[in-house]
């Protein structure tokens, strides 16, 4: 026991290293990410609730980020900010180390729960979590949203298998509701991505193992109910994001797999060491695949033949596998997907899913020698594939440990953004001034609207926002000319009163192959002649997808609070009857 926390306790501090031990920015969405929670962490201190918009000097007001991206991760660490007296770094780096340990604790308590013992069981979480695209999500691309989403997946397949198996508790019932709150909460991409795998694997074996007759189908159906508890929870934002999603700038937005062609050739994907191709943009973007755990995982394939169980999970593994490398190396399987899945904007990104693969065909291999060495079957061979495990895995954790400390992860793009050296620097202007770090535009400004063409514009302050409400007497432009404004919130989102109507937006278009997006502001226009100031009246507008997203969150919350009040009085009443005996 000792040596397993030892192990890994010190797998995770190392990946957190960077994290913990320095003050790098590390990659623009680093520091983006971590104002974006500082943002709400200002809002719930204020006001005791997150919100959904933005109001900054740079994108204007009503900017509705936080309903298309990350509402309730953001809203979380906020919150953990705000009792921790306002200190964001802090929260912001106890929950990355939490969503660390939740990555490797997931797959170190399924291998232990499949039956893996001894060392063995730690060599999948080594696997994962050393892997080159792991990292560079974190670090290189800064993509913290992404990485939190990520890292709860684990959780999520450990605690599902754990309440399937055996009796449900509290530890597990929590870990998976918690874990489920943030993959559903954090990243749509990965949400969407990461779901269709991993149930799209789960048919796979189910079909392969033949054991469709020993399911505990209302086990499985109760574990079902826990998980849509917990992504109801996001429902706050989660129904606006699916309903107003197409309404997005971003939601337009296809990248050509050629936009990303260097990191998806088979030499950068199987170089077993690390490197980046040249002439980048982002250089700490390392998408290599855990090769030499690959190549364990095909040598030890034949122990698991005897076995259809094992046998049904090597060959998911491999199928998930082929199928994840096809669409990342074929431009015209990456174009056959459907637009919704192409929006995962690069196929490299696939690269996550590639390491749970691996790390699924490592698991196998591991339980095949730990059921032969249990079964009196181990030979001389056995142990030559532990000791190349072994040294695989330490291979993986050197060329992590490279990773972590070495390359370059900053970006500077001026005058656009710049990475930081010191990422406390991105928290020390008002909330209403975005970090020089910014690279995002208006991804999520309107589209829906006509475009209208305008020659006068007017400007709200964004601190005349308050709790969402902006109450203002406003010098807009004479007459019934339309004017464009520095409003970017979708019209179903934001509710537009007093002297002046909505009438369209200003035209949208990409700097950049990934988004960057500008324009899709609203233009207004007077409601009736005239040349004084008229007043105007801007709120978040509660329309049905609002409303209802907030219905469906305290449901689930009641619901949760509900189970968790019954399962207390029945442990203390079966306590009680212990006694008494």
């Amino acid at each position: 026991m000792l040596i397993d926390v030892a192990i890994a306790t010190l797998a995770v501090l190392l990946f957190a290293s960077p994290l913990l031990f320095t003050s790098n920015g590390f990659a623009p969405d680093f520091t983006n990410d971590m104002w974006l929670a500082a943002y709400q962490q200002h809002v719930i201190a204020a006001h005791l609730h997150p919100t959904l918009f933005l109001q900054t000097q740079q994108l204007g007001v009503f900017y509705p980020l936080f309903a298309f991206y990350g509402g309730t991760l953001f809203a979380i660490t906020g919150a953990l900010g705000a009792v921790l007296g306002g200190s964001t770094i802090l929260a912001f780096e106890l929950v990355t180390l939490a969503a660390i340990a939740a990555a490797y604790g997931g797959l170190f308590w399924l291998a232990r729960q499949l039956g893996v013992k001894r060392l063995l069981a730690h060599a999948p979480a080594i696997v994962f979590v050393t892997s080159a695209y792991y990292v560079s999500i974190l670090y290189g691309k800064g993509a913290w949203a992404e990485f939190m989403a990520v890292s709860a997946l684990p959780l999520v397949l450990a605690a599902s298998l754990r309440l399937v198996r055996g009796r449900f508790s509290v530890g597990p019932v929590v870990c998976l509701v918690a874990a489920t709150v943030v993959f559903s909460g954090s990243h749509n991409i990965t949400l969407l991505w990461g779901s269709t795998l991993v149930l799209g694997a789960l048919v796979v074996y189910w079909l392969l193992s033949g054991a469709s007759r020993e399911l505990p189908w209302r086990r499985m159906l109760a574990v079902a109910g826990l998980i849509a508890l917990g992504g109801a929870l996001n429902g706050w934002f989660l129904l606006p994001n699916v309903i107003y999603a197409h309404d997005a700038n971003v939601g337009s937005n296809i990248v050509p797999w050629s936009a990303t062609r260097l990191y998806n050739t088979f030499g950068m994907i199987f170089d077993p060491l690390r490197e980046v191709p040249t002439g980048n943009e982002t250089p700490g973007l390392y998408v290599q695949a855990p090769v030499l755990a690959l190549v364990w995982g095909v040598i030890a394939l034949p122990l698991s033949l005897r076995h259809r169980r094992l046998w049904a999970g090597v060959a998911t593994a491999l199928i998930v596998l082929a199928g994840l490398l096809l669409l990342i190396m074929s431009s015209g399987a990456w174009e056959s997907l459907p637009n919704f899945f192409q929006a995962a904007q690069w196929a490299h990104r696939l690269q996550t899913y590639v390491a749970l693969a691996i790390a699924g065909l490592v698991l196998v291999g591991v339980l095949a020698l730990t059921r032969r060495a249990q079964g009196g079957r181990a030979t001389g061979l056995d142990r030559g594939l532990a000791v190349g495990l072994g040294l695989a895995v330490a291979f993986g954790v050197g060329v992590c440990a490279w990773q972590l400390w070495v390359p370059n992860t900053h970006i500077v793009e001026l005058p656009r953004f710049s990475s930081y050296s010191n990422r406390a620097e991105a928290l020390s202007g008002p909330s209403t001034l975005l970090p020089k770090s910014w690279n995002a535009g208006t991804d999520y400004g309107d589209r829906s609207l006509p475009v209208v063409a305008t020659t006068a514009e007017f400007a709200f302050d964004p601190t005349d926002v308050d709790d969402e409400r902006l109450t203002v007497l406003a010098p807009v432009p004479a007459g019934l000319q339309p004017f464009t404004t520095n409003m970017l919130g979708n019209p179903n989102l934001v509710h537009v009163g007093g002297g002046v109507r909505v009438v369209g937006r200003t035209s949208s278009q990409h700097e950049c192959p990934g988004g960057c997006w500008e324009g899709g502001y609203l233009v207004l226009q007077r409601t009736t002649e005239g040349s004084q100031p008229v007043p105007i009246e801007l709120t978040a507008r509660l329309s049905a997808p609002v409303v209802l997203g907030r219905i469906t969150t305290a449901v689930a919350a009641a619901l949760l609070l509900a189970l968790a009040l019954v399962a207390a009085v029945r442990r203390r009443r079966r306590r009680q009857g212990e006694v008494r005996l």
